[in-house]
């Protein structure tokens, strides 16, 4: 089973880390969520941010950031759902201190503890609410973010005078119960054969390293994918959960939270980077469980 998520509405904003350059625009999108094939479904949720509205037919479901808001960069930590914001440096230079925007759980119940302003957030978020429907098998199934065919496309709205791409520090991270992990769609584990560290703002004193293929999964990354009742499906970084067994004709359920920021401590989100539009396809699929 395939979901896809993509994207289109202009976000922009004023990056509190491009430590110069104030007046710029980050362009993400509109995300449209696709049911999935056979007896895996998906519905979206509003969360933080956004709104959800039915497609075409009402077979699509539309999650949009809330309508007059723009996204500006932030950090996330996603071991324990706590955004970040920097603390300016007097002299223009990149942060060493941050504070606290908010909790996940505390946005989710008043959106405005993750938004800037009445036209900025930080991070937005929505739910992604899984359904399987057993029929004669009822063997439980694992849910897997199929990572090597999702897909996070740049196009540029503004060009840079440093080379860099604002884009590169685009993000989603997946929370599902204990399972979490980062995507950084548009990011190699190395970049010009110089090995690159991706951090996020883990206290408001200190950076945390993240690990490809344990908590990050960078563009490059590769890993097969599951196989049906194979050992090991719990220990991927891919995996998001199993969906529990029903009697024939009854479903299951399953929620996966998606938070979706610009980095700012990623390197590219410096001043008088070229300011991109980020389209996302995201794909998921099922296996049965050992």
């Amino acid at each position: 089973g395939m979901m896809l998520l993509s994207t289109a509405a202009a976000v922009s904003g004023t990056m509190a880390w491009f430590t110069a350059n104030r007046a710029v625009q980050v362009t993400t999108t509109n995300f449209a969520v696709q049911a999935l094939d056979g007896s895996l479904d998906v519905v979206a949720l509003a969360k933080v941010g956004t709104t959800v509205d039915d497609g075409e037919g009402g077979t699509n479901k539309i999650v949009s950031i809330a309508s007059g808001y723009k996204l500006g960069d932030a950090s996330f930590n996603y071991t324990n759902s706590t955004l970040y914001t920097d603390v300016p440096e007097d002299d223009g230079s990149q942060p060493d201190t941050y504070t606290v925007v908010d909790t996940l759980a505390n946005a989710a119940s008043d959106n405005t503890k993750w938004s800037v302003s009445t036209t900025h957030y930080y991070a937005i978020a929505w739910d992604l609410q899984f359904t399987y429907t057993f029929k004669s098998d009822v063997r439980n199934m694992d849910l897997f973010f199929d990572f090597a065919e999702s897909s996070c496309l740049r196009n540029q709205v503004s060009a840079g005078t440093n080379g860099k791409q604002t884009a590169n520090a685009f993000r989603i991270a997946f929370i599902a119960g204990s399972e979490k992990f980062v995507w950084a769609p548009l990011r190699d584990a190395e970049v010009a054969s110089v090995a690159q560290t991706y951090t996020y703002v883990n206290t408001t004193s200190a950076l945390a390293n993240y690990t490809n293929g344990t908590d990050l999964i960078t563009r490059d990354y590769t890993l097969a994918k599951a196989e049906d009742a194979a050992a090991g499906h719990t220990s991927r970084i891919d995996y998001l959960g199993t969906l529990t067994n029903a009697t024939p004709g009854t479903t299951n359920k399953l929620t996966v939270t998606c938070v979706a920021w610009f980095e700012g401590s990623d390197p590219d989100t410096l001043n008088e980077s070229a300011m991109d539009q980020v389209s996302n396809t995201l794909k998921f699929y099922v296996r049965t469980a050992a």
